[in-house]
């Protein structure tokens, strides 16, 4: 079973993808009323509404990261791979707001070249973290009466 944040970090993101997906048809419909006939989800969701809960969806997604990141030694190297993920997500952010982007099926993402190249350059550098000895248990011994 794994741990409880990396499940948590999983599913925020997903709800991240979905959200976005939501946010570019509601905009792209433009009307209310429509939307709200073509999915019954849209009669409460307002497009400020639906992006505070991408911000918010993102957050917990770091957050969650972060701890299983923090928490197991295995993965504290994936530390060097937050920089790149945070900029994944301010791509998928940005065409997530295109008014085109309401057309595409969420399988289509990676044939934005952004996204894609975010995703391949994340995932190779997850792959060599992972893959890479950490030193924390190493060093963790010179720190002496320091240590926490």
């Amino acid at each position: 079973m794994p741990p409880l944040s990396i499940v948590l970090a999983w599913w925020f993101f997903g709800a991240l993808l979905m959200t976005g997906k939501r946010y570019s048809e509601f905009r792209f419909i433009g009307d209310v009323s429509v939307s709200g006939r073509y999915r019954k989800s849209f009669q409460v969701y307002t497009e400020k509404s639906l992006i505070l809960a991408m911000i918010t969806y993102a957050n917990l997604f770091c957050f969650c990261t972060g701890i299983a990141m923090a928490v197991y030694p295995r993965l504290n190297n994936l530390v060097f791979v937050f920089p790149m993920i945070v900029i994944a997500v301010i791509a998928y952010f940005h065409h997530a707001m295109k008014e085109e982007t309401a057309r595409l099926e969420p399988e289509q993402l990676l044939k934005n070249p952004w996204i894609a190249f975010w995703t391949i350059v994340t995932g190779a550098a997850t792959i060599a973290l992972l893959l890479a000895k950490s030193n924390y248990a190493k060093g963790a011994h010179l720190l002496g009466p320091l240590q926490w």
